[in-house]
């Protein structure tokens, strides 16, 4: 019973941090992702351009800070697939459109600073969207 309480804890505290690195990395981003391009992007159900936003810059910034994509802007695969597979049960479907959205080209024909907003787009316009809203608002929108 005492293991259970310690590890249960142990659990709270490291999410507490996961979270707060998250919002101490989100926070490096305030300066082309404020309240406004935020509130927009977190209503989104589907791919969308924001008025008044560089979505490069935008994207590129936010979706390193929350390891959605990789240093170089190119979907990161492991950091979603677990986090998704809970809201869409079928995994090779998941599989699929995750793994369509990180084709060469967008790996690395498009510009570096480009990548991360491809991505965004491509997961965005495919089935596994509703599944990475989800994933990409408790990120992002908290």
């Amino acid at each position: 019973m005492t293991m259970k309480v310690f590890l249960s804890c142990a659990l709270i505290c490291c999410l507490q941090a996961i979270f707060q690195i998250d919002a101490a990395s989100l926070d490096s981003c305030s300066g082309v992702f404020g309240p406004s391009v935020k509130k927009q992007l977190c209503d989104a159900n589907s791919y969308q351009n924001v008025n008044g936003a560089d979505l490069d810059k935008t994207l590129d910034c936010v979706l390193k800070a929350t390891d959605i994509v990789d240093k170089y802007g190119a979907g990161n695969f492991y950091s979603l697939y677990d986090p998704m597979k809970v809201y869409l049960n079928d995994g090779r479907k998941l599989n699929f459109n995750l793994e369509s959205c990180m084709t060469r080209r967008l790996k690395y024909e498009l510009p570096e600073g480009e990548r991360a907003h491809g991505f965004y787009k491509c997961v965005m316009q495919n089935e596994a969207r509703d599944a990475f809203k989800k994933v990409f608002n408790s990120r992002v929108c908290k």
